[in-house]
């Protein structure tokens, strides 16, 4: 060990701070912020990390938040459909049986054209 020489500290070396921790991405912020922060990123066209920006955050932080939130509202594996899922999926099921009967004639019409020698 060499005696007498004084530590030098890098400027990222410093220790911490009061300024430091008034930095937008490490300060906590309200849950209605993080609320609202959320439902601008899931509603917006824009990626999480151009939302994040926008709003002065740590992309993984908004993230972070985002998947938290997602994984507190998804129903559960097992759940029972609610009248209205019922609804919106009996459509559904219609709406693909008009289509594939629409695409079998289709079908029937282009291979009747393609054989007809006109």
């Amino acid at each position: 060990m060499i005696t007498g020489l004084v530590p030098v500290l890098l400027p990222r070396q410093l220790p911490l701070g009061a300024d430091d921790l008034h930095d937008p991405g490490t300060c906590n912020r309200p849950a209605e912020f993080r609320e609202e922060a959320v439902q601008i990123a899931l509603r917006s066209s824009k990626t999480i990390s151009e939302t994040a920006r926008e709003l002065e955050l740590n992309p993984e932080t908004l993230r972070g938040w985002v998947k938290k939130y997602q994984k507190r509202n998804e129903p559960a594996a097992g759940a029972p459909l609610t009248l209205d899922e019922r609804a919106r999926l009996k459509e559904q099921d219609r709406r693909i049986r008009e289509l594939e009967m629409e695409s079998a004639f289709l079908k029937k019409c282009a291979a009747y054209f393609a054989k007809d020698p006109r």
